[in-house]
C-alpha cells in the first residue's frame, strides 16, 4: 500500500488522504502547537497519522474529530493523552453506534472484501472526546487560530467543521463529498442543505477558497455551492413528497432532480420516511 504524503494546502495547513476510502485528515501548524483533523479507521491508522505529523512538527498536539463515524474517530487513541475536541452530540452517537452497529459494519466490510479495514475497526480501541464544542470555538496554537463551528443537522446530528482563518482553508469533514454522492445513511436530508448554505454565508467560511471535504480531493468554493444547490433541491423534492404522502419509490423519483446518484438517493429517501432519533 502506498504510504500517504501530506499536501500544504495553505501555510501551515496540510492534507494527508488515505487509500483507505480516500479519507482525508489534517493537519494545522502554529508555533506552539498543531492541530489534527480526523485520525482514521482504526489504531494503525492513527499510528501512521500521527508517526506522519511527526515528520511535519514536533509540537505538542490537540485532535479534532469531525463527527462520529469510524473512519474519522477510532484512530484517536494513537494522539492520546492529548485535547480531543467534538461536537457535544458526538459522544452519545459514538457510544450508540460502538454498542449497537460496529458488529454490522464490521460484517459489511468483510462482505464487500475490505478484510483489513474490517478488522482495523473490530480491533480499534475507542476514545471519547473530552472537550466538547456546543458554539463556535477558537483555538490559540500560536500564531495561528482555528476555529471549530458545530453544524445543525446535516451528514450527521454532531457535524464539526474546522476554519483556519487567514488561510482561506475549511475542514468539511463529511458535510462537502467529492467524487462520489454524499452519504445519506443516518443523515438528515432535508436540513443539510439549508445547513450547508448557512455556514457558506459566515464569516468564517464565506471566502474559503481551499475546501477539504472529508474524502476525496480538495474543492474550490464554486465546488462547495454547487453541491450546496444540490442538497437544496434535494431536501425540497424530498419535503413536497413526503407530505404528499409518496411512498419510496416515488420520493426517489421526484428526488432525481438533485442529480443525485438513484442509491443514494434511496438512502437519503429512506432516512426521511425513517429519520433518527
Amino acid at each position: 500500500m502506498r504510504e500517504p504524503e501530506w499536501v500544504e494546502v495553505a501555510d501551515g495547513v496540510f492534507v494527508w488522504q488515505h487509500s483507505d476510502l480516500l479519507l482525508n485528515c489534517g493537519l494545522v501548524v502554529g508555533e506552539k502547537e498543531c492541530l489534527v483533523v480526523d485520525a482514521g479507521a482504526g489504531d494503525a491508522r492513527g499510528r501512521e497519522l500521527a508517526h506522519a505529523v511527526r515528520r511535519v512538527s514536533d509540537l505538542p498536539w490537540r485532535v479534532v474529530v469531525t463527527h462520529g463515524h469510524y473512519d474519522h474517530a477510532l484512530g484517536v487513541s494513537a494522539f492520546t493523552p492529548c485535547p480531543v475536541y467534538a461536537h457535544h452530540r458526538m459522544p452519545a452517537r459514538f457510544t450508540q453506534w460502538l454498542r449497537e452497529g460496529r458488529q454490522a459494519t464490521v460484517a459489511e466490510l468483510r462482505e464487500a472484501g475490505a478484510d483489513e479495514l474490517a478488522q482495523l475497526v473490530a480491533t480499534a480501541t475507542p476514545v471519547s472526546p473530552d472537550h466538547l464544542v456546543t458554539q463556535r470555538q477558537t483555538l490559540d496554537l500560536g500564531g495561528r487560530s482555528v476555529t471549530l463551528i458545530p453544524l445543525g443537522p446535516a451528514h450527521t446530528d454532531h457535524d464539526l467543521v474546522v476554519a483556519v482563518p487567514g488561510s482561506g482553508a475549511v475542514f468539511w469533514g463529511d458535510v462537502v463529498e467529492e467524487g462520489a454522492d454524499p452519504d445519506f445513511e443516518g443523515s438528515y436530508p432535508l436540513e443539510w442543505g439549508q445547513s450547508l448554505s448557512r455556514l457558506l454565508d459566515s464569516a468564517e467560511v464565506g471566502l474559503a477558497g481551499v475546501n477539504v471535504p472529508g474524502h476525496g480531493s480538495v474543492m474550490t468554493r464554486e465546488g462547495v455551492e454547487e453541491q450546496c444547490v444540490a442538497l437544496i433541491r434535494l431536501s425540497e423534492a424530498l419535503r413536497v413528497g413526503k407530505e404528499r404522502g409518496a411512498d419510496p419509490a416515488a420520493l426517489v423519483s421526484a428526488a432525481s432532480v438533485a442529480g443525485f446518484g438513484e442509491p443514494a438517493l434511496e438512502v437519503a429517501a429512506q432516512a426521511v420516511l425513517d429519520p433518527q432519533s
